[in-house]
This record gives C-alpha cells, structure tokens and sequence, in this order.
C-alpha cells in the first residue's frame, strides 16, 4: 500500500473493477472478526487462540493503515477544493465571475488554507517516517502549489498570525528549488 500514491490507492480501492477487493476484504474480514471474535473463539487450543491474535493483530494494523490512507485522501480533495475556490478569485479567468459566492471570498478561502496548513502539519507530526516521506511528497506539494496564489500582504500577516504557516515558511524551502 505505501508504495502506491493516494490516488491510486483511492482508485483501486474504488473504481476498478475487481481490483477493489484486494484492499477491501481484510477489512471485512476484520469486522467479522471483530464482531464474531467469542464465537470463533470457542473450544480452541492455545495454539490456535495465538494464532487469532495474531492475525486479530494483523487486522488491525491494516485497519488503521488503510483508514489512514482514506483521511490522507481526504486531505489531498480538500486541498482541491481549496485551489478551487482560489480560482474563483482569479481575475485571469472569464469564467470565475459565475462561481463566486460568500464562501468563495479571498479572506474565507485564505481561512481555508490555513487549516488546511494546519491539518496538514497535524497529520505530518502523527506519521511514521514512511508515511512522513509520502505525506510530504503528495499533499505537501499540493499545500505549496496553494501558496502561490497567496498575495505578498497576506503572506506577511499570516506570519505574524498563523504558527502553522510560520512552519511551512520555515519547510518550504523543500518544494520550492
């Protein structure tokens, strides 16, 4: 799973056909196993109840990895939503004058990017080394790409204001070469 990008994981997860299986049935076997777990665990050996937990075990951790590559995709769709909402700003484009609306305003979508800074950094600071590098690599550049349509006074003020952008100033040197 960690050698796949998160678009891909979504996509095998999601849209291709039978492809799909192979990351979603250790889950249903986990909630099978999860909500059966007394059942299946009747009259066994010793032998046999450490080799359930250990699979049990095994479960899990893949449980949790895959939730974790569901929330770091939801990470990577907001940031689009985000860019979105940045083009409806964009003077450039003829188009832009039918999507704004009040949550399409500069200073919400400004707000928009800074928690997506700040849950981006909030991920990063819970991640395992492999899963840093990933992280880094995919929604990082998707965060950077984001600040590129900052404008220089808003840049200024949400040093003074946001820690999470005054971290990203300080890391942004490892987007932008």
């Amino acid at each position: 799973m960690v050698q796949k990008s998160l678009s891909q994981l979504w996509m095998y997860t999601h849209f291709i056909n039978g492809a799909n299986l192979v990351y979603n049935v250790p889950l249903v076997r986990y909630h099978l196993a999860h909500k059966l777990w007394s059942f299946m665990n009747k009259g066994i050996s010793k032998e046999e109840q450490r080799d359930m937990n250990e699979t049990k075990t095994k479960l899990e951790k893949y449980y949790h990895l895959y939730n974790y590559m569901i929330y770091c995709y939801a990470i990577s769709d907001l940031a689009i939503g985000v860019h979105k909402n940045f083009q409806c700003n964009a003077k450039y484009l003829a188009s832009s004058i039918w999507r704004q609306s009040s949550e399409t305003t500069y200073p919400k979508v400004v707000e928009k990017y800074t928690d997506l800074l700040e849950i981006y950094y909030n991920l990063l600071d819970q991640s395992t080394d492999v899963w840093k590098a990933k992280i880094e690599k995919e929604i990082g550049y998707l965060v950077s790409f984001l600040y590129s349509y900052l404008e220089l006074d808003t840049i200024q003020s949400l040093k003074e204001t946001s820690p999470s952008f005054k971290r990203f100033e300080n890391d942004k040197h490892k987007f932008f070469r």
